[in-house]
Protein backbone atom coordinates (compact mmCIF):
# COMPACT_ATOMS: atom_id res chain seq x y z
CA UNK A 1 0.00 0.00 0.00
CA UNK A 2 0.96 3.60 -0.63
CA UNK A 3 0.68 6.01 1.92
CA UNK A 4 -0.16 9.77 1.28
CA UNK A 5 3.39 10.82 2.10
CA UNK A 6 4.62 8.49 -1.28
CA UNK A 7 6.40 10.81 -3.00
CA UNK A 8 5.01 9.18 -6.47
CA UNK A 9 1.09 9.46 -5.30
CA UNK A 10 1.98 13.42 -4.08
CA UNK A 11 3.09 13.93 -7.45
CA UNK A 12 0.10 12.48 -8.96
CA UNK A 13 -2.45 13.96 -6.54
CA UNK A 14 -0.98 17.88 -7.86
CA UNK A 15 -0.96 16.83 -11.11
CA UNK A 16 -5.12 16.50 -11.06
CA UNK A 17 -5.48 18.78 -8.91
CA UNK A 18 -4.32 21.96 -11.38
CA UNK A 19 -6.53 20.20 -14.22
CA UNK A 20 -9.67 19.62 -11.95
CA UNK A 21 -9.30 23.59 -10.90
CA UNK A 22 -9.01 24.82 -14.64
CA UNK A 23 -11.87 22.47 -15.79
CA UNK A 24 -14.08 23.84 -12.69
CA UNK A 25 -13.29 27.30 -13.79
CA UNK A 26 -13.72 27.14 -17.11
CA UNK A 27 -17.04 25.34 -16.54
CA UNK A 28 -18.12 28.27 -14.18
CA UNK A 29 -17.31 30.90 -16.42
CA UNK A 30 -19.47 28.98 -19.28
CA UNK A 31 -22.10 29.07 -16.80
CA UNK A 32 -21.49 32.54 -16.04
CA UNK A 33 -21.32 34.13 -19.71
CA UNK A 34 -24.16 31.60 -20.47
CA UNK A 35 -25.92 33.37 -17.52
CA UNK A 36 -25.04 36.77 -18.80
CA UNK A 37 -26.15 36.06 -22.72
CA UNK A 38 -29.79 34.99 -21.26
CA UNK A 39 -30.17 37.97 -19.00
CA UNK A 40 -28.78 40.11 -22.03
CA UNK A 41 -31.25 38.35 -24.67
CA UNK A 42 -34.21 38.25 -22.15
CA UNK A 43 -33.51 42.40 -21.91
CA UNK A 44 -32.84 42.75 -25.73
CA UNK A 45 -36.71 40.73 -26.44
CA UNK A 46 -38.15 43.05 -23.96
CA UNK A 47 -36.86 46.27 -25.48
CA UNK A 48 -38.11 44.47 -28.88
CA UNK A 49 -41.43 44.27 -27.49
CA UNK A 50 -41.37 47.83 -26.43
CA UNK A 51 -40.76 49.05 -29.36
CA UNK A 52 -43.02 47.13 -31.41
CA UNK A 53 -46.02 48.10 -28.99
CA UNK A 54 -44.56 51.73 -29.17
CA UNK A 55 -44.95 51.28 -32.95
CA UNK A 56 -48.29 49.84 -33.17
CA UNK A 57 -49.38 52.69 -30.80
CA UNK A 58 -48.06 55.49 -33.09
CA UNK A 59 -49.46 53.32 -35.87
CA UNK A 60 -52.96 54.24 -34.37
CA UNK A 61 -51.85 57.67 -33.73
CA UNK A 62 -51.39 58.28 -37.40
CA UNK A 63 -54.36 56.35 -38.52
CA UNK A 64 -56.33 59.00 -36.29
CA UNK A 65 -54.87 61.88 -37.74
CA UNK A 66 -55.15 60.69 -41.43
CA UNK A 67 -58.82 59.71 -40.47
CA UNK A 68 -58.98 63.13 -39.12
CA UNK A 69 -57.38 65.04 -41.81
CA UNK A 70 -59.27 63.48 -44.37
CA UNK A 71 -63.07 64.72 -42.12
CA UNK A 72 -60.99 68.06 -42.30
CA UNK A 73 -60.47 68.37 -45.67
CA UNK A 74 -64.25 67.03 -46.70
CA UNK A 75 -65.29 69.81 -44.48
CA UNK A 76 -62.94 72.65 -46.05
CA UNK A 77 -64.34 71.33 -49.24
CA UNK A 78 -67.55 72.00 -48.23
CA UNK A 79 -67.04 75.26 -46.30
CA UNK A 80 -65.64 76.47 -50.01
CA UNK A 81 -68.46 75.57 -51.53
CA UNK A 82 -70.92 77.03 -49.61
CA UNK A 83 -68.50 80.37 -49.42
CA UNK A 84 -68.50 80.67 -53.49
CA UNK A 85 -72.40 80.24 -53.40
CA UNK A 86 -72.74 82.89 -50.69
CA UNK A 87 -70.35 84.79 -52.96
CA UNK A 88 -72.69 84.37 -55.97
CA UNK A 89 -75.52 84.98 -53.90
CA UNK A 90 -73.78 88.55 -52.53
CA UNK A 91 -72.91 89.39 -56.19
CA UNK A 92 -76.99 88.61 -56.97
CA UNK A 93 -77.88 91.21 -54.12
CA UNK A 94 -75.41 93.46 -55.08
CA UNK A 95 -76.98 93.33 -58.36
CA UNK A 96 -79.95 93.37 -57.50
CA UNK A 97 -79.64 96.15 -54.85
CA UNK A 98 -78.11 98.49 -57.57
CA UNK A 99 -80.83 97.75 -60.02
CA UNK A 100 -83.55 98.85 -56.55
CA UNK A 101 -81.04 102.33 -56.36
CA UNK A 102 -81.76 102.75 -59.97
CA UNK A 103 -85.47 102.33 -59.80
CA UNK A 104 -85.86 104.56 -57.06
CA UNK A 105 -83.67 107.45 -58.16
CA UNK A 106 -85.39 107.49 -61.71
CA UNK A 107 -88.63 107.67 -59.62
CA UNK A 108 -87.66 110.63 -57.42
CA UNK A 109 -86.51 112.38 -60.81
CA UNK A 110 -89.75 111.82 -62.00
CA UNK A 111 -91.03 114.02 -59.15
CA UNK A 112 -92.52 111.54 -57.01
CA UNK A 113 -92.01 110.64 -53.40
CA UNK A 114 -91.51 107.35 -52.05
Amino acid sequence: MTTASDPATAARHLELRGPIAMILSFILALVGQSVVVGWWIGDLLGRIDAVVLETAKQDERIRNVEASDNAQAVAFATTNAQLGAMRESMAEMKAAQAETNRLLQEFIRQGARP
